[in-house]
């Protein structure tokens, strides 16, 4: 049976037309958030991306499928986004690369102090901004260990870190973990990490996870990085502890509210380094290939009646 697919990621023409080619007898309809028109969700049995929320609903009586571009799942699980027969799968595994070395990248920069020197540069001023740390020996605590987790413990570990890793269950084994403890004892690890890394999802029991309270057991000089969701952090707490502790710093890919508006004061703290939620999008052109072959193995799945990878919700 042939399928109507809306693709809403824009793909090269290349991967495109490999798409039309390995499924001829599919309809492709290759579109953008911009450009994609209400006419053609209503035709669509299949949808790659994430259409927001109240574009969908029981009105699509075709959807039989939505293979989500991001990890993230929240907003489309909720009874009555969906129709009730339409499958949900989520892009776990394809972010993993990307995350990771932005992770890397960052951690590095801000223990080199190269976010002051760049500061600096700006400012035409030579000056040297005296001790800097080094990720080999650090002590790295990484919050979550699924996929993000698991690469960015590889990455650090590569490089001479201890990693010592949080997650639901104490008694399972990691690649690249030194040290796996319960997730939900984990504050009283917090005085021996030197970086912090928040890998866990958007939940309520995850909500300002990382409050005053937390952030005054870690060690002084320590780096934060949230690579999660912005309400994992109480970012006035975190604002306030950078202002009163100016050895301790953060990286935050993402915030609570997002975009952060002008004029919040996070913006103007030198201990902070802030990307507006980039570490896990489609700017890699890796990335984009992970996804188009998860979901071109998902449609394999889907026409020979397989069980889909990464499934939320499994249709009637």
């Amino acid at each position: 049976m042939s399928e109507t697919i809306l693709v809403l990621d824009d793909l090269t023409l290349a991967r495109e037309e490999s798409l039309t080619q390995q499924f001829p007898k599919d309809n492709f309809l290759f579109r953008t958030q911009k450009t994609v028109t209400p006419a053609d969700i209503e035709q669509a049995t299949v949808i790659w991306g994430n259409l927001p929320p109240e574009k969908l609903g029981d009105k699509l009586k075709n959807l039989k499928w939505v293979q989500l571009c991001s990890a993230g799942y929240e907003l489309y699980s909720p009874l009555g986004v969906l129709p009730e027969k339409t499958s949900l799968t989520n892009a776990r595994g394809t972010y993993g690369l990307t995350v990771a070395e932005h992770t890397l990248e960052t951690t590095m920069m801000m223990m080199r102090k190269l976010n002051l020197y760049y500061q600096n540069q700006l400012a035409g001023t030579w000056k040297k901004e005296g001790k800097i740390k080094s990720i080999y020996g650090s002590k790295v605590g990484i919050l979550g260990l699924g996929d993000l987790g698991q690469n960015i413990a590889e990455r650090f570990s590569a490089l001479g870190s201890e990693i010592v890793g949080f997650y639901k269950n104490d008694t399972k084994d990691f690649p690249f973990v030194s040290e796996v403890r319960s997730i939900d004892n984990f504050s009283d690890k917090l005085a021996d990490i030197d970086v912090l890394i928040l890998c866990v999802p958007a939940m309520t029991s995850n909500y300002h996870l990382i409050d005053e309270n937390l952030l005054k057991k870690m060690k002084s000089d320590a780096i934060l990085v949230n690579m999660a969701r912005g309400t994992v952090v109480d970012l006035e707490a975190l604002c306030n502890h950078l202002e009163a502790t100016p050895s301790f710093s953060a990286i935050l890919d993402v915030t609570e509210p997002e975009p952060l508006p002008d004029g919040h004061r996070a913006w103007d703290l030198s201990n902070i380094l802030i990307t507006p939620h980039v570490a896990g999008g489609f700017e890699l052109p890796a990335t984009i290939d992970f996804y188009v072959e998860l979901a071109r193995t998902n449609l394999l799945n889907f026409k020979n009646n397989r069980p889909l990878k990464n499934s939320v919700i499994e249709g009637k």
